[in-house]
């Protein structure tokens, strides 16, 4: 029975994985579609049915299964291309197109660019899953959330959930008002991709290094890798923690110091745990040292 399921399942998806790969819109053709949208072209965007005429050309010939297999595999491929002089880059990938200006992304898929919502949902989506695990703990009690939140190699949805994993309002507030306070401009300064991927190499860094020493982790990797890299690019800005005003350094140090809480209240490991808060310093250094900056949207 389950195996039926599975050829169902399989039988069904190939033919639209098949059509998404070849009516995906290529990276090499944002430029022309950027410039199509900005002169407000009633097709500028693409549609599927533009995209789809090759198939159809294709379809009543003899040799229709071999044409189509050999597009499909001109067309799949991930790469990233850029213009720097028009600050626009896209990437290939496969089923779909992500391209990018300096203001907005768009994602390509079956014929046509469809815009992103803008860069400050990043920062809600991203506060809203540390908000989802502080639930999780407050409204089913620790056991659970240990069970999906505490990282665990051989649960690899574990580690994901773990890099969110926030169990105190306390926390919570921290997080969700340093996220949306230093976000917007880190946004501006990486760009959208590259803030993402500060975050999400610090926070799934963080995660991943607890699974391996199984143990817990609190979900501070995000912020502190980017409080990690604006430090280092803005070592004389200020920033007001709870009404405080302090130096980058020291507003640094102070959420280093909360993200190693743990350490100090009960932890079986301590050096584990203080090791775990520095991992994401690492990534934010990496970063900044490695001129990450080519990923900006």
């Amino acid at each position: 029975m389950r195996v039926t399921l599975v050829v169902r399942t399989i039988v069904m998806a190939v033919p639209w994985l098949g059509i998404a790969v070849l009516t995906r819109p290529r990276a090499s053709d944002w430029p022309e579609a950027v410039a199509r949208m900005r002169r407000k072209d009633k097709l500028g965007a693409g549609t599927f049915d533009i995209a789809s005429k090759p198939i159809r050309e294709v379809w009543d010939t003899p040799e229709r299964w071999r044409k189509l297999s050999a597009m499909a595999r001109e067309r799949f491929y991930f790469g990233v291309e850029r213009w720097p002089e028009d600050r626009l880059w896209a990437l290939d990938a496969g089923l779909v197109t992500l391209g990018c200006t300096s203001k907005k992304c768009f994602v390509g898929v079956l014929g046509s660019w469809n815009g992103l919502p803008g860069p400050q949902y990043d920062l809600y989506a991203l506060a809203a899953a540390h908000g989802v695990a502080c639930f999780v703990y407050h409204s089913y009690g620790p056991g659970t959330f240990y069970r999906y939140f505490a990282p665990l190699l051989s649960k690899p949805h574990t580690v994901l959930c773990g890099a969110f994993a926030t169990s105190s309002a306390f926390e919570m507030l921290w997080l969700g008002s340093s996220l949306l306070g230093l976000g917007h401009e880190l946004q501006r300064a990486l760009g959208r991709a590259g803030f993402l991927a500060l975050w999400l190499c610090g926070a799934l860094g963080m995660s991943l290094a607890a699974a391996t020493q199984r143990h817990s982790t609190n979900g501070t990797g995000g912020i502190l890798a980017a409080f990690t890299y604006h430090t280092l690019a803005t070592p004389h800005a200020r920033h007001s923690l709870y009404g405080v005003s302090m130096s980058a350094r020291s507003a640094l140090a102070v959420h280093l110091g909360i993200a190693c809480l743990p350490a100090f209240q009960g932890s079986d490991k301590p050096a584990v745990a203080l090791g775990l808060a520095a991992l994401p310093l690492a990534v934010g250094a990496a970063f900044f040292h490695g001129g990450w900056l080519g990923l900006r949207s």
